[in-house]
């Protein structure tokens, strides 16, 4: 009887131990190569996985603190997720975009629902705020067209959210991105949507064509990585700042997956003539 016991009892552990390895995949050395490699290309540090977590990887991008990691998503039925999450100055940010716009969220009071107005964009995707004016100056459509090459990203199918929030902004992708191919390209998307984010927060650049701007708060050119100072040109289509001869070394926007030939040339926003006093 002793004998039977324990024989079931190893069964059990077995059965378990097996349940967990098929929910959680263990990491890889490619895995933990992939993660270096990334690192390596933001001269940041890896933490080695263990048989029962991913690797943690951690940079400095401008004056933000970056994270990515692989983790236990409770909204996307708890996917296994690849999130990136840098540390932003912006504390008056509280609002998330989901996607697929049926995805089921748990209550986050006091955020709700809100709309944008933009069919396509409502259509696809989740939107919930504290203040509905707050999602709709925050979500201009430079960075909803972000947004949205973060959904297109890899098989396009899958889940992801995005959190702008007080202590920071969260980009999640419900997939184990665990190819360098893959990684690479979340990383890049989810930083140049929160440079679109910088971009906007400072105030007096217009643009010649009367089209909508986005202005620039200490702007630095993705092709040499010096700051513009002078000679600024914007991507036609992201908004992106580029010094005009790095533009034209280039031949295109910088911007990952862009590929924008055109620019457009801002000048600085002039008070209206009011006409002459009473």
């Amino acid at each position: 009887m002793t004998c039977l016991s324990v024989f079931l009892i190893i069964v059990a552990i077995l059965i378990v131990v097996a349940s967990v390895s098929r929910q959680r995949p263990a990491p890889s050395s490619a895995v933990q190569a992939t993660y270096q490699l990334v690192a390596q290309r933001f001269r940041g540090r890896c933490e080695r996985a263990g048989w029962s977590r991913w690797p943690l990887l951690r940079f400095r991008y401008r004056d933000a603190g970056v994270e990515v990691h692989t983790h236990r998503a409770p909204e996307f039925q708890r996917w296994w997720v690849t999130e990136v999450r840098l540390s932003w100055p912006d504390a008056g940010a509280c609002c998330e975009v989901v996607y697929p716009a049926s995805a089921a969220l748990p209550a986050r009071l006091p955020f709700r629902d809100v709309t944008l107005g933009v069919a396509e964009f409502d259509q696809r995707h989740r939107v919930r705020a504290v203040e509905p004016g707050h999602a709709a100056q925050l979500l201009t459509p430079a960075v909803r067209w972000q947004i949205d090459r973060l959904r297109r990203l890899g098989l396009g199918g899958e889940p992801f959210r995005v959190v702008f929030e007080p202590r920071g902004l969260r980009v999640a992708k419900a997939r184990l991105l665990s190819r360098y191919e893959e990684l690479m390209p979340f990383v890049e998307l989810s930083l140049e949507l929160y440079d679109q984010i910088l971009l906007m927060r400072s105030q007096g650049i217009e643009f010649l064509d009367d089209r909508q701007a986005l202005p620039v708060d200490q702007s630095v050119c993705r092709v040499c990585g010096e700051s513009i100072e002078s000679d600024l040109v914007f991507c036609r289509r992201c908004k992106t700042p580029h010094h005009r001869d790095c533009w034209q070394y280039a031949g295109q926007c910088s911007v990952f997956g862009c590929g924008e030939t055109q620019y457009d040339v801002p000048h600085l926003a002039k008070p209206q003539d009011r006409g002459p006093g009473p």
